[in-house]
């Protein structure tokens, strides 16, 4: 299995639960305090925390302490998860953000987005 199709299915694993999607945050605690998507403290998540989270714990494990987006987002591996969501958010949307905070998607827009990529990775392996 390729590292973006194994990515986006951990993003997809990381969302499924209801209560572990959020919006206008990457990321919040139990408290719904915003903190950090790599932070072992967090338990909910917008798209690009998941993808954040995702990729944080795969490249930089050791480093999480230091961590910050724009070491995360530089990373080709975020690249690639990013440019996969894009493909199929950017029909209704101009971008992840912007469809992930709309108050019109629900938690099964975000999973329906995450199957139809996973779909299209698998379809052009």
């Amino acid at each position: 299995m390729s590292q973006l199709l194994e990515d986006l299915k951990a993003v997809r694993t990381l969302l499924t639960p209801p209560a572990k999607w959020t919006r206008d945050y990457y990321a919040m605690d139990e408290e719904q305090s915003q903190i950090e998507p790599w932070s072992t403290y967090a338990t909910c998540y917008c798209m690009l925390g998941a993808m954040n989270k995702v990729v944080a714990e795969g490249e930089f494990p050791n480093q999480l302490d230091e961590l910050t987006y724009d070491t995360s987002e530089k990373n080709p591996r975020w690249k690639a998860l990013e440019g996969a969501i894009q493909i199929v958010v950017t029909r209704t949307h101009s971008d992840i953000p912007t469809f992930n905070d709309d108050r019109r998607t629900t938690h099964d827009d975000v999973l329906n987005v995450l199957d139809e990529a996973i779909a299209n990775v698998k379809s052009a392996s």
